[in-house]
């Protein structure tokens, strides 16, 4: 991956959960949720060899 400069697909997706803001009344607007990405594990640790590389 490194030598080619190539990130697989499986890297590059996140799923993206809407969790609910603590102390809303009305859960009905989006500023009542917040959105968090989920990453792949391997892409964690890919990012993380890659960083200690630098």
């Amino acid at each position: 991956c490194l030598e080619l400069s190539h990130h697989p697909q499986a890297f590059r997706i996140a799923v993206i959960v809407l969790l609910k803001k603590a102390g809303k009344d009305s859960y009905r607007t989006p500023k009542s949720w917040r959105p968090i990405s989920l990453l792949p594990c391997i892409a964690k640790i890919f990012e993380k060899v890659l960083a200690n590389r630098l």
